[in-house]
C-alpha cells in the first residue's frame, strides 16, 4: 500500500510563558535578534511556517530599540556585529532597522497581563484585538484564555518585524504598513489601552490631549515608575497606560484631563492624577539625570515594591466604561 504523507498541523499561535523574555545583556540581545532574522530568512526561502520550537527562537527578538551601537560602524567593540548585520540585511530592511532605534519598545510580560486584567475587569469579551504598532506581537502572545476567540489584527511598520510577527502569529491578519495608512474601524464603544510616554498626558501643550478628548473618554490612566522597562528594554523612562473608551461624538466640554494640575510637592503633572494620586506608581520628582535647561520630571520607584502588586491595585481604580456603547462586537485596541 502507498504511503500517505503526514499530514503537517495546523500552524499554531505562539504563547509567551517567560515573564523575562527579552531581559538580557547588549550583546545577548544582538545575537537573540540576529538568530530570529536568520531563521526567518531561512523559513522564508523555504516557503512554510515555523514549527513550534522555532518560535520559541523568533520570539527572542527583540528589536533594534537601545542598540545603536550595532549601526555605529566608528564603534570598534561593534565591529563584527555592524558587519554582520550589514551582510544579513537587505539595503531597505538595514535602512528600517537602524531608524527604528530610537522607537522601537519593548513591552514587558507583566504590563501586558496587567492591559488585558483591566479589561477583563471590565467585563469585556472582545470580537477583535487590535494592535496598531504590534513590534513582533507580544500582546497576541499573552492573549488570556477567555480571549482566545477573538480575530486579532495586527499592524507594524517595519518589514522584518512584521514578517517576524507572521510566523509568531500565523492565524492572526498583519498588515506590513504605517498605521496611518491602513484604515481600520474602530467603532464607538470600543476600548483602547495603550502604553505611550508621560509627555501625553504631562506635557504643556494640550494638543494630543484635546484630540484623544474628542474622539473618547478617559476611563484612567497608570503613571508606571521609571525602570518598569529596565530589564527589557535597557531604557529608564516614565511611562503611562491610558485606557478609553470611544465616544460616540464628541463632548460639550473638554474634560479635566485635557489640563495640568501639580502634586503635592508642586511638580507640574496632569489633573487626573493629580486627583488620582493612588494612579501614580511612584514618587514624582525633578528629573536630576536629564541636561539641558528643560526641566524634566520623572517617577521615581517606591522602593522595594513590586510592580505586579502596585499595577494589580492600580486597575481596580479604573472607570467602568459606558455599558450601553459595549455591544456583542466590541473592539479592544491595544498597544
Amino acid at each position: 500500500a502507498e504511503m500517505q504523507p503526514e499530514q503537517a498541523p495546523a500552524a499554531e499561535n505562539f504563547h509567551i510563558t517567560d515573564p523575562d523574555l527579552g531581559a538580557g545583556g547588549q550583546k545577548t540581545k544582538f545575537q537573540n535578534n540576529v538568530a530570529a532574522i536568520r531563521l526567518l530568512k531561512d523559513l522564508e526561502s523555504q516557503g512554510r511556517l515555523a514549527a513550534p520550537e522555532e518560535q520559541e527562537v523568533l520570539a527572542r527578538y527583540v528589536g533594534w530599540g537601545g542598540l545603536p551601537q550595532a549601526f555605529d560602524e566608528a564603534n570598534e567593540k561593534w565591529a563584527a556585529e555592524y558587519a554582520e548585520l550589514k551582510e544579513l540585511l537587505t539595503p531597505e530592511e538595514y535602512a528600517s532597522a537602524r531608524g527604528s532605534t530610537l522607537n522601537a519598545h519593548y513591552t514587558s510580560p507583566t504590563v501586558i497581563q496587567s492591559i488585558y486584567e483591566a479589561v477583563g475587569r471590565m467585563g469585556i469579551q472582545p470580537e477583535t484585538v487590535l494592535e496598531p504598532a504590534m513590534g513582533v506581537g507580544n500582546f497576541f502572545g499573552l492573549l488570556p484564555e477567555t480571549m482566545q476567540g477573538a480575530t486579532l489584527l495586527g499592524v507594524e511598520l517595519d518589514s522584518i518585524t512584521g514578517r517576524l510577527a507572521g510566523q509568531l502569529y500565523p492565524q492572526a491578519k498583519i498588515l506590513v504598513d504605517g498605521f496611518e495608512h491602513t484604515n481600520l474601524p474602530v467603532r464607538p464603544g470600543g476600548i483602547v489601552a495603550f502604553i505611550s510616554s508621560k509627555g501625553t498626558l504631562d506635557k504643556q501643550d494640550s494638543t494630543v490631549r484635546e484630540y484623544l478628548a474628542q474622539k473618547a473618554d478617559l476611563l484612567g490612566a497608570v503613571r508606571l515608575p521609571n525602570n518598569a522597562f529596565a530589564k527589557n528594554a535597557g531604557t529608564e523612562v516614565t511611562s503611562d497606560i491610558l485606557f478609553l473608551q470611544k465616544r460616540e461624538s464628541p463632548p460639550e466640554q473638554l474634560p479635566e484631563w485635557v489640563h495640568l494640575g501639580q502634586t503635592a510637592d508642586g511638580i507640574p503633572i496632569n489633573r487626573y492624577f493629580e486627583q488620582h494620586p493612588e494612579m501614580v506608581l511612584g514618587t514624582m520628582a525633578w528629573d536630576k539625570s536629564m541636561y539641558g535647561n528643560e526641566k524634566e520630571t520623572t517617577c521615581e520607584p517606591v522602593p522595594g515594591a513590586a510592580l505586579e502588586e502596585q499595577l494589580a491595585a492600580a486597575i481596580e481604580n479604573l472607570s467602568q466604561p459606558d455599558q450601553r456603547l459595549l455591544q456583542e462586537k466590541t473592539e479592544v485596541t491595544v498597544d
